[in-house]
């Protein structure tokens, strides 16, 4: 926390707020009247600052430091020329070129990808009061979940629409990368299997704290997410309920949903995004057990495909390559191991990938998850085609997991194996054929 120089410029709160009014087109009387109507999250943030700086104590409005450093952190989190950078429309559709004679900054489409999603709406500014009061004060009874950076709550509106709210750790440094990662990647992509960004806070909020054994005023950041509330858990839950017994039909759509999201993001924007923290509990599902990608607190936005080497070392045991682990090598083929990983405990149940790793070759591991998935067509409820399926995909899987990155498949060829997979070609002689299928079935 840092301390607040409120005496300094104070007198010129006023006259800024004067000034802010008048470019958003408001009068000071009727700001406040209007300001959750507000859709634009520049204007409505803008808004925010004015009624800030009419507050009648002066002692409650912000120096002309703070008023400043707020507008710059507006225009770092949603700057026009990394909008329009990062972002491309429909890859088959051309970018609409013409130019307003009145501003250059891009329309709302120019960073929204709708191709195949239900839902365009442009995220909020949030106010963190507004996020308080959905939640009941962030209360226990609507934790969803935690972890490294935050906490997940469940946050209903009056009119009964359910969201997750990810209140951020106060931690300076390290949670403004995490925020700023989350927030900018889930901004400029949207897909059906990628989770959807709601709306965002970031505001300080000022409290009496002591320091030094003096009681003086400072201001704390509250940082947080809000995105689609998902009905159905995440996958990791999914796999280890043993009493839930899903049908190939349904895992092989979880599958290919999960490649579909992985994909978009490898492929779907101008530059690539690395997602760097795949694994079951970071895949939510909805009410119909549609995968969605989520948890960006990791991801990586880069100009490039090529690989690099990073100084941090942060992700989840038994889901990083090891290139990363040992030599801190960071590329696209990182996404495509954990996806191999998931596929595998899909398929083979959570402790597949140790058995395969530490336990069996690779051909006793592909004859174990045959056998296993044989009694389904032994009891009838799984023909041999759908069986055939599922040696295709831990075939795959394996591929996906190769210590050597230049073996594994790019995102691009395993949804492309998905697409084919179906259709019963007949395997490569090194990757296993049909023959392998019949003589353990």
């Amino acid at each position: 926390m840092e301390k607040i120089s409120w005496e300094r410029h104070n007198k010129s709160c006023y006259a800024l707020n004067m000034f802010l009014t008048e470019a958003l087109g408001i009068t000071l009387n009727k700001l406040d009247e209007i300001l959750d109507s507000i859709d634009c999250p520049r204007a409505r943030k803008c808004a925010q600052i004015a009624l800030s700086c009419k507050d009648p104590d002066k002692h409650n409005r912000p120096s002309i430091d703070e008023v400043t450093r707020d507008l710059n952190d507006l225009e770092n989190m949603f700057p026009w020329s990394s909008i329009e950078q990062f972002c491309q429309d429909d890859p088959g559709q051309s970018i609409n070129s013409s130019k307003s004679s009145t501003t250059s900054r891009p329309s709302a489409s120019r960073f929204t990808h709708t191709e195949n999603y239900p839902s365009a709406a442009e995220p909020m500014a949030m106010s963190f009061q507004e996020l308080h009061r959905i939640t009941d004060g962030f209360s226990q009874n609507r934790l969803l979940g935690k972890g490294g950076f935050g906490m997940v709550y469940k946050g209903v509106y009056d009119n009964g629409e359910v969201v997750a709210v990810k209140k951020l750790h106060n931690r300076p440094g390290l949670v403004e990368d995490q925020f700023k990662n989350e927030l900018l990647n889930l901004v400029t992509v949207k897909h059906q299997n990628i989770i959807r960004l709601v709306g965002y806070c970031s505001e300080a909020k000022q409290i009496v704290d002591e320091h030094k054994g003096k009681k003086d005023l400072f201001y704390r950041e509250e940082r947080a997410i809000c995105l689609e509330y998902l009905q159905g858990g995440n996958l990791e839950e999914l796999l280890s309920d043993e009493s839930c017994e899903l049908e190939w039909e349904e895992l092989y759509r979880i599958i290919r949903g999960i490649c579909q999201g992985l994909k978009h993001l490898h492929t779907g924007c101008k530059d690539p995004i690395y997602h760097l923290d795949l694994k079951p509990a970071n895949i939510l599902l909805d009410s119909n057990r549609i995968p969605k990608i989520g948890d960006f607190g990791l991801s990586r936005l880069l100009a490039s495909t090529e690989t690099f080497v990073t100084k941090t070392y942060s992700g989840t045991t038994g889901y990083m390559p090891p290139e990363y682990m040992h030599r801190r090598q960071i590329s696209s083929k990182f996404d495509v191991f954990s996806l191999g990983v998931i596929i595998i405990e899909i398929i083979a149940g959570p402790e597949g990938y140790y058995y395969y790793k530490c336990v069996m070759s690779p051909q006793e591991f592909i004859n174990h998850v045959t056998e296993n998935w044989s009694k389904r067509v032994q009891e009838k409820t799984m023909s041999t085609e759908e069986l055939l399926e599922v040696q295709r995909c831990i075939n795959l899987a394996l591929r996906c997991v190769e210590d050597n990155q230049a073996k594994r498949p790019t995102i691009t060829e395993i949804v492309e194996e998905l697409d084919m997979i179906s259709q019963y070609a007949p395997f490569d002689a090194d990757a296993g054929d049909e023959t392998t299928l019949s003589q353990n079935y």
